[in-house]
């Protein structure tokens, strides 16, 4: 049986056909030829690239596993849910900031191409990146042990999408924060208070000659 060849990077080893199909990943993201599903095999493939505690490998474990996900990003839902509350029972504004940045992303996910000698993917392309993001995490129930506490919602404003984390708060009254967000160059809405619309059904990404599209159920 021939030996596979391992190209160790860092603290990862990495054999060759992973290496291919991380290039074939590459180009036709790239290409700006992808669409949510290409992403969702994508983060699968580059969570073992990436280091732990990273937002690469925190949204590609989410990803995976959903409602079962216990890493960072549970932790930090869970952590907001107390704060929201508090604040609710303080009569206290709070302000709570998205679990990762489009720059913290982006960065991670570039410095994951740039480790395999890949040229970085510029602005843009994260964009759609991120919009694959959302729209793959849309309607994840958030757990707290085996009680439904809140839920996370594709959301559109003129100038943003946002992935909106809804809690259930103590007054009966959902409390919406964002989790990840990204420009908005993708749909026109015409939301003249620029307020976000949620979406309850169905959301698609899909690619039409090399351009994301937001597909609606």
């Amino acid at each position: 049986m021939p030996n596979i060849l391992l190209i160790k990077k860092g603290s990862v080893s990495t054999d060759t056909k992973e290496l291919q199909i991380l290039k074939s990943f590459h180009h036709k993201i790239e290409q700006n030829a992808f669409d949510e599903k290409d992403i969702y095999s994508f983060l699968n493939l580059i969570k073992k690239f990436a280091k732990k505690n990273t937002p690469m490998f925190e949204l590609g474990d989410f990803i995976a596993q959903r409602e079962k996900h216990r890493g960072y990003i549970h932790t930090y839902l869970l952590d907001v849910k107390a704060k929201l509350d508090k604040s609710v029972k303080e009569k206290v504004a709070l302000a709570v900031e998205p679990v990762y940045s489009f720059d913290e992303i982006g960065h991670d996910i570039n410095d994951i191409m740039a480790l395999y000698k890949l040229s970085t993917f510029k602005d843009e392309i994260i964009g759609g990146i991120i919009l694959c993001i959302i729209s793959l995490l849309h309607d994840v129930k958030i757990l707290n042990k085996k009680e439904q506490i809140g839920k996370l919602v594709f959301s559109i404003q003129n100038d943003q999408i946002v992935l909106l984390g809804v809690m259930h708060g103590k007054n009966k009254i959902d409390v919406f924060f964002p989790i990840i967000e990204t420009k908005n160059i993708f749909c026109k809405i015409g939301n003249q208070n620029n307020e976000p619309i949620l979406f309850n059904d169905g959301v698609k990404i899909k690619n039409v000659h090399n351009k994301l599209i937001v597909n609606f159920n």
